[in-house]
């Protein structure tokens, strides 16, 4: 879908822990976003943070949101 010239290429969901000590924490919504020009490509996109291996040892998530991460290639 194409809006105002934005293109939404899937946007994921990457925001937010309510409780940062609940394991079962999952992300509601999207508030990150990755803009780029026309002449790219998305080839890959990810959100880091959500993995319970990445906690503090007193089980803390290290933080609220995930990181939006997006591979993208030059259109030739």
């Amino acid at each position: 879908m194409t809006k105002f010239g934005l293109k939404n290429n899937g946007a994921r969901q990457s925001c937010c822990y309510p409780n940062l000590f609940d394991a079962n924490g999952v992300f509601g919504h999207t508030v990150d976003h990755i803009l780029s020009k026309p002449g790219l490509a998305t080839v890959k996109a990810s959100i880091t943070g959500h993995d319970a291996a990445e906690r503090t040892p007193s089980g803390l998530w290290p933080s609220d949101h995930g990181g939006v991460v997006s591979r993208v290639r030059l259109k030739g």
